[in-house]
């Protein structure tokens, strides 16, 4: 609230200025400068020189700077913000899932749907983010994302809703799943997904916050 007060003050200060500055030279090159009451009160309030001003600049630059550095201004437009949130939730419901997954020898039928709606949470959370958008977090997150976060949901889910067991099988190069195993596909590109987010989640969520 302080910073905010000395900010746009300073600033509307500094627009004064300006206006009254005008003023002066319109009416210097006239009848000269003003002598009423007014017009040495603003004088007085704006200075003759620079001084003041000065100061309202560099108020103005120093409230800018505490806004900025300690989180104070937005860097992100209102629609984005409503993408952020999506795609922290996206990976909250990811992470919980994972939990949950890190201890599938002992889960139950009912733990694994909870696995499967938390996947389909994140997956529903996660389309809703824009490339542009992640391209402003990491250059190489759109792509990470999508190949490997969103396509591992999707066929991670297929996979729990209809597993079959037989010959796996990934193919790489297409991150197709073939025999009908798109459950270890889906754990395929989750889990390399991991591997390059793990690197790169700190840097990520400090531009986010």
């Amino acid at each position: 609230m302080i910073v905010d007060i000395i900010l746009y003050g300073s600033i509307a200060y500094l627009v004064a200025v300006l206006v009254w500055r005008l003023l002066l030279s319109k009416r210097a090159g006239g009848s000269g400068a003003p002598g009423n009451k007014a017009s040495v009160l603003a004088r007085q309030v704006f200075g003759r020189g620079w001084i003041y001003p000065g100061v309202a600049v560099a108020l103005a630059v120093t409230a800018f700077v505490l806004r900025t550095d300690l989180g104070l201004i937005s860097r992100w437009s209102e629609q984005e913000r409503v993408e952020l949130d999506h795609f922290v939730q996206a990976l909250s419901y990811y992470d919980d899932a994972s939990r949950l997954f890190a201890n599938k020898s002992k889960l139950t039928n009912e733990d694994w749907e909870s696995v499967n709606a938390l996947l389909q949470a994140a997956l529903a959370e996660g389309e809703q983010v824009s490339a542009e958008l992640l391209q402003k977090l990491h250059p190489e997150l759109p792509q990470k994302y999508q190949e490997r976060l969103l396509a591992g949901l999707h066929t991670g889910t297929y996979g729990l809703r209809n597993y079959t067991s037989g010959p796996k099988k990934v193919d790489v190069d297409t991150f197709e799943y073939h025999n009908g195993d798109s459950l270890d596909a889906g754990r395929w590109l989750l889990g390399e997904w991991n591997k390059w987010f793990n690197v790169n989640r700190a840097q990520i969520l400090d531009r986010v916050d």
